[in-house]
């Protein structure tokens, strides 16, 4: 019976788990972690981008994306008949109420913001203790996580005093939020199998980027910033405390890197959101805020449903070009050529490393030799390989 040749069995099993990836859907990864042109940072941000889409399989059944889809789309329409009631009836109160509309507006925007303050204090403090710190740390921390963004943004505007400072509601809400965290979070979570990446917390953190994003650009716009300023006031406010929240945590900041699904995209959306319609005219600020609001949420739920990830720093792109016309990529400065062109051969560029923490294979890239070496290698395996066909045939 014939045996088969060590060197090609190691390609057929590196076939078989890529072939693998590619049926779970990471055939845009497999191919960008292959790419010679992939810069070492960038390897490493899509090798943990990798990691957290396993981790996260569980988010994305369809069980779970179509009730998100039914519950943010379920939320357009009172937003919408609010709307319409509004419009239809007078102006500054809801017909059939005894409510006012900015009365409503500053209530339900109040609390809306409360539930985004508790949300952000959670996951920093929670960020804080699985990095090792101390009770101070994880309540500062979470601190800094609910009002940092707001405070950065008053400072760029010049609100000074800061309002947290001005009043005690929020204040008391995030230390609270962030005390009871550092000290309960361990008990209820192996009580109640409560993880970071439950439905509750999720829609928490989504309505507070909603909220965030929305009166953030309502007070950079009523503050005198232009269209483009009073958006980023509204990006400011939704995920520069999350910014500095990693700084302090030393870990890559999330909106800065691709390891896991879009955070500042739907802030951008919410915040484009509520100024189009208050350019349009700013008697419609109810609407602005409820408008820009929804469209963060829903921009953050596609996110979530998708992975919807940012690209990595690479010039990939280039080698699927060239790809594409059967065209082998040698004029490289670092001496490489496209492994997606040339044979496969073991130790020349793809190795696959077994990861513990999920059930696929984790794909690593590594620098490939020059051509020449390249070559060499090729030609032994196929010289090899005919050697141990001879034999094969003559043994019969």
């Amino acid at each position: 019976m014939a045996c088969e040749d060590p060197a090609l069995g190691a390609v057929r099993k590196m076939d078989e788990h890529v072939t693998k990836l590619n049926f779970y859907g990471h055939s845009s990864l497999t191919h960008a972690l292959s790419s010679p042109f992939l810069e070492d940072g960038a390897r490493s941000t899509l090798s943990k981008q990798h990691m957290n889409r396993n981790k996260t399989t569980n988010l994305r059944v369809t069980s779970y994306v179509a009730t998100r889809y039914m519950i943010i789309f379920g939320l357009a329409f009172p937003l919408a008949a609010f709307i319409i009631m509004v419009q239809t009836g007078k102006r500054n109160q809801i017909p059939g109420t005894q409510y006012s509309v900015s009365s409503w507006e500053q209530t339900s925007v109040t609390y809306a913001n409360y539930i985004g303050d508790a949300s952000f204090a959670i996951s920093g403090s929670v960020t804080a203790g699985k990095k090792g710190m101390d009770c101070v740390g994880c309540v500062l921390i979470g601190f800094i996580t609910a009002l940092g963004g707001g405070s950065i943004r008053d400072l760029c505007l010049g609100c000074l005093p800061l309002g947290w400072l001005k009043t005690y509601d929020e204040t008391l809400l995030v230390l609270g939020f962030s005390a009871s965290t550092f000290f309960l979070w361990s008990p209820l979570s192996h009580l109640f199998k409560l993880t970071e990446s439950d439905e509750w917390l999720f829609w928490t953190d989504t309505v507070g980027l909603g909220v965030f994003t929305a009166s953030g650009a309502h007070v950079g716009n009523t503050s005198g910033a232009t269209f483009v300023g009073s958006i980023i006031c509204g990006l400011m406010t939704a995920t520069f405390g999350g910014i500095m929240r990693d700084t302090l945590c030393q870990q890559p900041a999330r909106i800065l890197f691709a390891h896991k699904e879009v955070y500042a995209l739907p802030a951008l959306a919410g915040a484009t959101g509520y100024m189009v319609v208050i350019s349009i005219a700013e008697s419609l600020l109810v609407e602005a805020i409820l408008i820009g609001t929804w469209i963060g949420m829903f921009a953050r739920v596609m996110a979530i449903n998708h992975f919807v990830v940012m690209p990595t720093f690479s010039t990939d792109w280039w080698a699927s070009l060239l790809s594409v016309f059967n065209f082998n990529v040698c004029d490289h400065p670092s001496g490489v050529q496209n492994p997606r062109l040339s044979p496969r051969i073991p130790g020349c560029e793809v190795s696959m490393q077994l990861d513990s923490d999920s059930t696929h294979g984790l794909l690593h890239s590594h620098s490939a030799p020059s051509i020449p070496v390249l070559d060499n290698c090729c030609e032994s395996a196929r010289r090899d390989n005919r050697d141990l066909s001879s034999f094969n045939e003559h043994s019969k």
